[in-house]
């Protein structure tokens, strides 16, 4: 009896977040309409429609977090915000009316503002304009200043932005990379039997030194796949460690095999796949392109 009083008296009297209107969130002039909701907040224009008959309190809470970054922003001033919800994810337009990064202004090169979406977390991925080139800009949204410095490195140099960005380009940095850990090795090994590494101290220092450019070598080859298996609106996607070893493993076994007797392989013993990630795979470890 005692637990069901507390629990009545604890509903009653606890502010409840998910009961509130629009107008007591701190936002004005609110015209809820079917499928669509515009309001201000901070004398911002803002519009929300949604392909449903009514938001959840979920999706609510979410859109209230990110309008309140948005308008946190130090460097970037917020015009108006257009939001679309499709089931579960978000997607924000900010019109800028003014953004300055060491008192240059770059609001001329937005010709569509800032675009974001949230589908777990939040991501930014929008085009900017620069010396007749359409930029693309996306990641995963951390900070205010790291977005920043993105667009100001592709205002800088737009054709390195695009260039560093380029799994092509990726790759052949990959291939010089290998070339240099391999001269490395190379040199590393000549040295342990000129100098025949007398004291232990030696012999862990090279072994660590070994081991720390295999390891970039191997982090540089899954960013590598990472980077080419990015989608439209979604940031850099590794793949299964467990996936790439099984193919590293097939090769093994017989280096003579191509793409589709390995995807038959996999089939066989039921592991899941895309034929995207195999040719990835492929490329970046065993160098096969396909002509």
């Amino acid at each position: 009896m005692k637990k069901i009083i507390l629990i009545t008296t604890l509903f009653i009297y606890l502010p409840n977040f998910y009961a509130k209107s629009w107008q007591q969130l701190g936002f004005s002039d609110v015209k809820e309409e079917k499928n669509k909701t515009t309001m201000n907040r901070e004398e911002i224009p803002i519009k929300i429609e949604y392909n449903q008959k009514k938001l959840s309190m979920e999706l609510k809470s979410k859109i209230i977090s990110n309008i309140e970054k948005f308008l946190a922003f130090r460097e970037v001033q917020v015009k108006k915000i257009h939001i679309k919800v499709l089931d579960d994810i978000e997607q924000y337009q900010l019109i800028i009316s003014e953004l300055k990064i060491k008192q240059k202004e770059y609001v001329k090169y937005l010709p569509s503002g800032l675009l974001f979406e949230n589908n777990k977390s939040l991501q930014y991925n929008f085009r900017l304009f620069v010396s007749k080139i359409f930029v693309r800009v996306s990641g995963y949204y951390s900070h205010e200043r790291e977005l920043l410095n993105k667009i100001a490195e592709a205002v800088a140099d737009p054709r390195a932005y695009l260039r560093k960005r380029n799994p092509n380009y990726l790759h052949s940095q990959l291939m010089r990379f290998k070339q240099q850990v391999k001269e490395q090795f190379s040199q590393l090994k000549k040295t342990q039997t000129e100098s025949l590494l007398k004291n232990q101290v030696e012999r862990t220092q090279l072994k660590l030194k070994i081991e720390n450019l295999n390891k970039r070598l191997s982090k540089l080859r899954q960013a590598t796949i990472a980077l080419a298996n990015q989608g439209w609106f979604s940031g850099p996607e590794f793949l299964s460690k467990k996936l790439i070893e099984k193919i590293l493993a097939i090769k093994a076994s017989n280096p003579k095999l191509n793409q589709e007797k390995i995807e038959d392989i996999l089939e066989k013993e039921k592991v899941e796949f895309s034929s995207k990630a195999i040719k990835l795979i492929l490329i970046v470890y065993f160098n096969e392109i396909e002509d």
